[in-house]
C-alpha cells in the first residue's frame, strides 16, 4: 500500500528527497511523522496558513492568544492597483451554546498583534468560564512560508528518524559523528526542540 502524504506537510516531498537522498515513499513517511511531532510539540493545529476556528474557555481578562500565529490579516490582492482586504478576526461569545455577542477587529472591538497571535478585547474582558468552551475565535493563521528554523529542525529530526527505522528503534539516546543526542519522550532530539521552541503556543 502506498504511503499517502498528510494534508498539511511541514515540507515538500521533492525537497526531502533531494536533501536526504531518499525515495518518495520514505520522504512521505518522514514528513508525516515529523509534521505530527511538530504539531504536538508546539500545540499548533495547522502549519500552512488556513482558516482556523478555536473553541476556548474565557479567562476573565481582555487578552487571548491563538494557537496558530501569525494571524493573517490580509487576503488575496484584488483590484487595480492590488489591495489586500482585511480578513476579520471574529470572537463569538457563547452562553449555553448560543451566541450572545460577536466582536471583530474590523468593527473596532478587537485589537490584533498578528505576529504574537494576540487578540485583545477593546470592549471588556472575555467572559470567564470553568466549564463551557464559551469563546469561539475564527481567524486565518499559520505560515505563508514555513520558517527556516522550523525546516532545519524538521530535517535534523528526519535524519535521526531514518536511523531509528533501521535498527535503533526504541532508544532514548544515540551517537552521531562522535556526538551524543538525547531523545525526549516524544522522540524529539534536543537540536530540534531548540529550533522549534519559539513556535510553541502558550494559551
Amino acid at each position: 500500500m502506498a504511503i499517502t502524504l498528510c494534508a498539511d506537510p511541514i515540507m515538500a516531498v521533492e525537497d526531502v528527497r533531494k536533501i536526504l537522498s531518499v525515495e518518495d515513499y520514505e520522504a512521505a513517511l518522514l514528513i508525516n511523522s515529523v509534521t505530527d511531532k511538530f504539531l504536538r510539540y508546539t500545540g499548533r493545529t495547522v502549519i500552512a496558513a488556513a482558516a482556523v476556528t478555536e473553541q476556548r474557555r474565557g479567562n476573565g481578562r481582555e487578552v487571548l492568544f491563538v494557537r496558530n500565529r501569525p494571524i493573517d490579516l490580509f487576503g488575496e490582492p484584488t483590484g487595480t492597483p492590488p489591495v489586500a482586504p482585511a480578513i476579520p478576526v471574529t470572537v463569538t461569545i457563547l452562553s449555553a451554546g448560543v451566541t450572545s455577542d460577536t466582536w471583530t477587529d474590523t468593527d473596532g472591538e478587537l485589537s490584533i498583534d498578528a505576529e504574537a497571535g494576540e487578540v485583545v478585547s477593546l470592549v471588556g474582558a472575555f467572559p470567564e468560564s470553568e466549564g463551557e468552551r464559551n469563546i469561539r475565535i475564527a481567524y486565518t493563521g499559520g505560515f505563508e512560508t514555513v520558517p527556516g528554523d522550523v525546516i532545519m529542525g524538521a530535517l535534523e529530526q528526519m535524519k535521526v528518524d531514518r536511523r531509528r527505522l533501521t535498527n535503533e528503534a526504541g532508544i532514548t539516546s544515540m551517537g552521531a559523528d562522535g556526538e551524543s543526542m538525547q531523545l525526549d519522550s516524544s522522540g524529539l532530539i534536543k537540536a530540534t526542540r531548540d529550533l522549534w521552541a519559539p513556535y510553541r503556543t502558550v494559551i
